[in-house]
């Protein structure tokens, strides 16, 4: 599974050109439980990286793809995974945009390459 297996063709953009969505209902599956196509650590791994990606957009540029709500989602299904396959004592400290944007400004993140 890869990141962009979460995202769908959404509507169409200034250029005619599909806007990328989540799989709302795909994510909120896994959230709530195991599926068959594919193992929690793969589905964990994929989201995890999905996550990863549209944070460092969001601090960086503003060119994520996902919105508020659709991070938000992601992040609460990135903490229910690694809960089902026992990963404990990780704290994701931020649970969206904004609280992210908080935390990568407090850690010095903000115009420092090195930091980030």
């Amino acid at each position: 599974m890869r990141p962009d297996d979460f995202l769908a063709d959404g509507p169409l953009d200034d250029l005619g050109l599909p806007t990328p969505v989540l799989r709302w209902d795909f994510v909120d599956t896994i959230r709530n439980g195991p599926i068959v196509q594919a193992s929690d650590i793969e589905l964990a791994v994929s989201l995890a990286r999905l996550a990863h990606q549209e944070l460092t957009a969001y601090g960086m540029d503003g060119r994520q793809r996902l919105n508020a709500e659709e991070i938000e989602l992601t992040l609460r299904t990135v903490k229910a995974l690694l809960a089902r396959l026992g990963v404990a004592g990780l704290d994701i400290p931020f649970r969206d945009y904004s609280s992210f944007y908080d935390w990568w400004i407090k850690n010095g993140a903000r115009g420092s390459w090195q930091a980030r």
